[in-house]
């Protein structure tokens, strides 16, 4: 189990979230990379794991991938434009988005 978050934890949690977007983000060459998802879920209790499916065509996808861990963001009901813009291929997702990793803090003004 994880030393961070029980199975009780991590059942209430995740039972919040019957349905909706999510962002799947992760560090690619230093900089940030993600993606829209809607195949999101919970998989198992102990451990506890979630699991998600990228769309066989994302070009962002491998490049979270490589990055060895990724961030789950839920999206809100008001984050509609948010969810559209890293829907996009190509786009600088990023613009305008604050994001941090441990080691680096950026805020752009979203």
């Amino acid at each position: 189990m994880s030393p961070g978050i029980g199975p009780g934890e991590f059942r209430t949690v995740l039972g919040h979230f019957a349905s909706g977007l999510t962002l799947i983000t992760g560090i690619h060459d230093g900089k940030p990379a993600g993606f829209t998802c809607q195949s999101f879920f919970s998989l198992s209790l102990e451990p506890p794991l979630i699991a998600f499916a990228p769309g066989k065509t994302s070009s962002s996808w491998p490049k979270v991938a490589s990055s060895g861990s990724v961030c789950v963001n839920i999206l809100a009901a008001d984050q509609e434009a948010l969810a559209r813009t890293f829907s996009q291929t190509g786009a600088d997702k990023f613009m305008g988005v604050g994001w941090e990793t441990p080691t680096r803090r950026a805020t752009t003004g979203w």
